[in-house]
């Protein structure tokens, strides 16, 4: 064999294992980056459907409230939300875009009640305001916490409450609010 023909094959070799090597290290790094979203967008799914519990939690101590005239319960307010600091730079824009308005959308209803209760002092008007927001943003947050599995093909989740689902106890209060 000739020299050249070794320091070809050797040559060939060589680029076929760094090509090989590289492959493998991209893989891997590929594959970890998709478990941190994964891992991400599981995080986001149960704060939005912890957050649809609790509105639907004050919703019912709202109504336990009215029910007693005061007596048994406070009457209820509209919890904040916050989106963890996580990258939503790969979420479909439409799904980003509603994640994003959430925050503010509660934060202006919340005004709205402040107004209502403060300023004008329609306390009934201020109470009918947060029931229906309560409902609202918990059935609009089980929502988002839907498509964030269905994207990332997480495990669906029916979130139980009572004798039914979570969903199944808001929606049936939608029309009370």
């Amino acid at each position: 064999m000739e020299a050249s023909t070794i320091i070809q094959i050797v040559l060939g070799s060589s680029l076929v294992s760094a090509l090989t090597s590289q492959a493998i290290q991209f893989w891997q790094k590929k594959n970890e980056i998709t478990k941190i979203r994964e891992f991400a967008a599981l995080n986001l799914s149960h704060q939005l459907e912890d957050y649809a519990f609790e509105c639907m939690e004050r919703f019912s101590d709202d109504d336990l409230a009215t029910q007693s005239k005061g007596a048994a319960d406070e009457w209820a307010d509209i919890p904040d939300f916050s989106l963890p600091k996580d990258d939503f730079s790969k979420f479909p824009i439409d799904l980003a875009d509603a994640l994003f308005a959430l925050p503010k959308e509660i934060k202006s209803v919340k005004k709205e009640v402040e107004f209502l209760n403060g300023t004008v002092g329609d306390l009934d008007e201020a109470r009918r305001v947060t029931t229906r927001g309560l409902i609202r943003f918990g059935i609009k947050s089980l929502k988002l916490s839907e498509r964030v599995r269905d994207i990332y093909d997480l495990p669906a989740r029916k979130a139980p409450y009572g004798s039914g689902t979570l969903m199944e106890a808001l929606k049936s209060n939608e029309g009370r609010s």
